[in-house]
């Protein structure tokens, strides 16, 4: 008996990417020199919630009769990094976003994730790179996260010792402003911030995201 059709399953191995400067606020252009922070181990893991209020009525003796979408409640970007950085500079900075690592600074103070996007210091524009020459990379694009920061309660880890250097890591994601298009033109995949003059711009041409993947 013949299969009429052939399944392939091709694994995605990942490095994970900061992008730290912005050119006309366009994360494709950084790409190359991005820093990146290490190779996840097994690949990543989207998660997310999403939000809806409950529509009850008296007649239906308070039985939820429909919803009302209340838009995502939360969403996070989790993993385990394989590093190589002997100070792991890069990642010390992102999950440790506010002061020098080890020091305790800034408590009270808003994070402002939706207005300060990947420009601010506590956050980060990370981009999920397909290693090259893997199988991986052949039909799989870049996955852009606009705004990450680490998620409230988690707890991060870094071994100091002869072993392999795996970080765990869980980003909560933020919705940002983002171009409807996205290539590798100079403003491709633009990001918009509150400060920004988008009068101009219609729902056809931006939405607020909390991540996307390169176009094929």
């Amino acid at each position: 008996m013949t299969v009429a059709a052939q399944y392939s399953v091709i694994a995605g191995p990942h490095d994970l990417k900061v992008v730290t400067e912005l050119a006309s606020n366009s994360p494709e252009t950084k790409i190359a020199t991005a820093a990146t922070i290490g190779c996840f181990e097994d690949g990543f893991t989207l998660s997310w919630q999403l939000g809806y209020e409950d529509v009850t009525a008296d007649c239906t003796g308070e039985t939820v009769i429909d919803g009302v979408y209340t838009g995502v409640k939360s969403a996070s970007l989790e993993g385990v990094l394989l590093g190589y950085d002997a100070y792991r500079t890069s990642v010390q900075n992102l999950i440790w976003p506010h002061g020098e690592f080890g020091e305790v600074t800034e408590i009270g103070k808003m994070s402002a994730f939706g207005s300060t996007g990947a420009t601010g210091t506590n956050s980060s524009l990370l981009v999920a790179v397909p290693r090259a020459g893997t199988p991986g990379a052949v039909a799989t694009q870049r996955w852009y996260f606009y705004c990450a920061a680490p998620d409230p309660d988690e707890t991060f880890a870094i071994n100091f010792n002869n072993k392999p250097q795996a970080v765990p890591v869980s980003f909560r994601l933020h919705p940002i402003i983002n171009e409807d298009a996205i290539d590798a033109g100079t403003d491709g995949n633009r990001i918009y911030y509150p400060s920004d003059n988008v009068s101009s711009l219609n729902l056809a041409q931006h939405s607020y995201r909390l991540w996307r993947r390169l176009a094929v």
